[in-house]
């Protein structure tokens, strides 16, 4: 996961993965809800 989320900003396209709209980070690292991704809880 921390591949996928760290390739944007490999690339320069952002400073951090945190600012990468598609990023997951945000979801697993700080709890904001996200309609993509399915808790399986």
């Amino acid at each position: 996961m921390r591949y996928g989320d760290l390739n944007p900003v490999r690339a320069g396209l952002v400073r951090s993965s945190a600012r990468w709209t598609w990023s997951s980070l945000r979801h697993y690292a700080y709890g904001e809800t996200d309609e993509f991704i399915l808790d399986a809880t």
